[in-house]
């Protein structure tokens, strides 16, 4: 079991551009984490989402795509990076797809890409589309979290009501959320301070910033949720084994697209 959280997104520290764009999709669309504005490409053929990091290497082990329409499109989709020297486009990733809506993917760390790209290629005149990606340094977790627990926890966001002699009025549907209550225990104290309390927390956890949850990589790349922390949730790390902390819980609201 690989348990993954992306959190900052390379995509974001650059120059981003698209092969080609269809009018009102902005390649832009895919920086603001919102399910509901998307890139879409021009044409069929090979499309190209470039960013160009200017100089510095950015580190990065992993990118999370939400939105897409790759199995509708029968898109063959791979994540390269540009080596220099000797200056060529590497291959960092490739997908297996099985399904429209999100998919995550996972390798050994790349430390000396100056430039990322995400390479879509599709015929026919099928017209690939995404909404959000996020191109991350991985924070993977070292155990499974406790068990009993529920990767997938949905509820219906409604309102409803009843007539004053109890007959069942209509009901308005707002949506679904996706609710995740993780612990961890026995994790080292060096792991829990370097990757969860002085980055994960002061960036993502106690601001509200969305970001991504993988629940399971290994079992299903395609189980990708874009939470957030739940407003009540604390942050707390209690101690008493060594150089271990007892245990970390984490209570995440989101959605799964």
């Amino acid at each position: 079991m690989k348990t993954i959280f992306m959190t900052t997104n390379a995509f974001e520290f650059g120059t981003l551009s698209a092969t080609g764009t269809a009018a009102t999709y902005d390649v832009n669309n895919i920086l603001d984490r919102r399910p509901f504005t998307k890139w879409r490409a021009a044409a069929d053929g090979t499309n190209y989402i470039n960013i160009d990091h200017g100089g510095p290497n950015y580190n990065t082990s992993g990118i999370a795509i939400f939105g897409h329409n790759f199995y509708t499109v029968n898109a063959t989709v791979t994540i390269e990076y540009y080596h220099d020297p000797p200056g060529e486009w590497v291959e960092a990733h490739s997908f297996t797809i099985t399904k429209d809506g999100a998919i995550a993917g996972n390798w050994t760390a790349i430390t000396d890409g100056d430039q990322w790209r995400i390479k879509i290629v599709t015929t026919g005149g099928l017209i690939p589309e995404f909404a959000v990606a996020i191109l991350s340094e991985n924070t993977v977790f070292p155990v499974p979290p406790d068990s009993p627990h529920a990767d997938f926890i949905e509820r219906g966001i409604k309102e409803s009501g009843n007539s004053k002699t109890g007959n069942l009025l209509g009901v308005v549907n707002r949506g679904k959320a996706n609710e995740f209550n993780l612990k961890f225990t026995l994790l080292t104290r060096t792991w829990v301070d370097a990757y969860i309390r002085d980055w994960w927390w002061p960036a993502f956890g106690k601001t509200g910033l969305p970001f991504t949850y993988v629940p399971d990589y290994n079992y299903d790349p395609e189980e990708v949720y874009l939470v957030r922390c739940s407003d009540d949730y604390t942050y707390q790390t209690p101690k008493s084994i060594g150089t271990y902390y007892d245990s970390i819980e984490f209570s995440l609201v989101g959605l799964r697209y």
